[in-house]
């Protein structure tokens, strides 16, 4: 059976909300230096903002492919992506450390049910034939997202002045 275009537009779709999900998740961790700075934070508030982001996103994934079987991928696939990206865009306007961690552990809550609906979806418009080269190059989102997140944070990061600044730029 021959893969429809259809079948590639959702897995470009899907790919590219799985490279933004994975750019956002790396865009903290260079500014880490400029955060800790700027509001003379130690190593362990340090790591419990990081911890907040991955607590969020841990909770989410067994939901979230329960809720994109029981009502569909594409629903559970559009909040996802709306509810990241409005907390990530929250992220720029945080007034403190308390803000940030409560606004990067939701970050980490919507992010963590994009996966398990986003490759059902994709695995789901693919013959049998080609679901496993699909999965592949829908899985490349990750590491180029990743790169491209940290690549830009740190470029963001050794231009800015203070951790402000380099928060309203990243975000």
């Amino acid at each position: 059976m021959e893969t429809d275009k259809r079948a590639y537009r959702v897995l470009f779709f899907a790919w590219l909300g799985w490279f933004v999900n994975f750019a956002d998740r790396q865009l903290l961790s260079p500014l880490l230096p400029l955060l800790q700075k700027d509001f003379t934070l130690s190593n362990t508030d340090i790591g419990l903002l990081t911890s907040a982001f991955f607590i969020g996103y841990s909770i989410s994934p067994i939901p979230g492919g329960y809720l994109a079987d029981k009502y569909g991928s594409k629903k559970v696939i559009a909040l996802s992506i709306l509810f990241f990206g409005v907390s990530t865009f929250f992220t720029g306007f945080v007034g403190g450390v308390v803000s940030l961690l409560f606004v990067r552990a939701f970050t980490g809550l919507f992010e963590g049910a994009y996966y398990s609906s986003a490759v059902g979806y994709v695995t789901s418009v693919f013959p049998r034939a080609n679901r496993a080269f699909a999965s592949a190059l829908f899985s490349t989102g990750w590491t180029l997202g990743s790169f491209t997140g940290i690549l830009f944070a740190t470029a963001v990061g050794l231009l800015a002045w203070n951790f402000s600044d380099a928060l309203i730029a990243t975000f």
